[in-house]
């Protein structure tokens, strides 16, 4: 599902996963629309060296939060050595794959 996400320099990380949340919420309305049909629709420019919707992908994959703490971040700091790169070239300008586990 591609969501239009306009980020803030003044949010923190846990802000801006919320804004996101609510950006989701929303768009669910319309998720059976075809990618296709989507792109058709917005009546984007055409440009072969990048994808015509969308230049960040962030997946997040697994993840349970068993905690009735509501208090507990949500996200925890990673240090560098636990990021691997999957991939030598890029597919998009930011992609992020986040794995509990």
């Amino acid at each position: 599902l591609a969501l239009p996400i306009h980020i803030d320099n003044a949010l923190d990380f846990n802000a801006l996963i919320q804004q996101v949340h609510q950006t989701l919420k929303a768009a669910k309305a319309h998720q059976d629309l075809p990618f296709d049909k989507l792109v058709d629709a917005l009546k984007l420019q055409r440009d072969p060296s990048r994808h015509p919707l969308f230049q960040m992908m962030f997946a997040l994959e697994q993840f349970k939060n068993n905690s009735d703490d509501s208090s507990q971040q949500l996200f925890t700091p990673v240090d560098e050595s636990q990021v691997k790169a999957l991939h030598k070239v890029a597919k998009f300008d930011i992609s992020l794959l986040l794995q509990n586990g």
